[in-house]
C-alpha cells in the first residue's frame, strides 16, 4: 500500500514540477556530462528526491522557502541521513543558488557526479 502511494504521489509530483526542477532538467539534459544520467523524481529508499542518479549514488534536492521551516530542516536532516548511511551523496542547493549560479551549480553536480564515478571503478564507494 504504501508502495502505491510512493508511486502516486512521484506521479503528481513529476506532473507539476516547480520552475527551478524544470530548470535543472534542462541544464542536466543539455549538458553532455549529465545528459541522460539524471532521474527527476525517482523513488530511492521510499523517498522522492528531487533528482537522483543511481549509478553514481547520487541525490540533488532543490530547496525553496518550505525548507526554511524547522521541521522542514529536521526532516530534509533525517532523510539525508539515510541516504548517506546507504552510500548516497547528497548534494542541496536552493532555488536562488540555481537561478542566480546556474553554472556553478551544475558545475558541482557533475565534478561531485564524476568523482563518485571514479572512486567506484577504483572501490571506494558503493553498495
Amino acid at each position: 500500500m504504501h508502495k502505491n502511494w510512493v508511486a502516486e504521489q512521484r506521479d503528481r509530483m513529476r506532473a507539476n514540477p516547480t520552475p527551478a526542477e524544470k530548470k535543472l532538467i534542462e541544464m542536466l539534459e543539455s549538458d553532455e556530462r549529465t545528459r541522460g544520467q539524471w532521474v527527476h523524481q525517482p523513488i530511492v529508499l521510499g523517498f522522492i528526491p528531487d533528482f537522483g542518479n543511481e549509478r553514481a549514488m547520487m541525490i540533488v534536492e532543490l530547496d525553496g522557502e518550505v525548507h526554511k521551516q524547522t521541521s522542514r530542516k529536521r526532516s530534509d536532516a533525517i532523510r539525508d541521513n539515510v541516504f548517506r548511511m546507504k552510500g548516497f551523496s547528497v548534494l542541496r542547493f536552493t532555488n536562488q543558488q540555481l537561478f542566480c549560479y546556474p553554472t556553478e551549480v551544475l558545475e558541482k553536480i557533475s565534478a561531485t557526479q564524476y568523482a563518485r564515478l571514479d572512486g567506484m571503478k577504483e572501490g571506494q564507494h558503493g553498495l
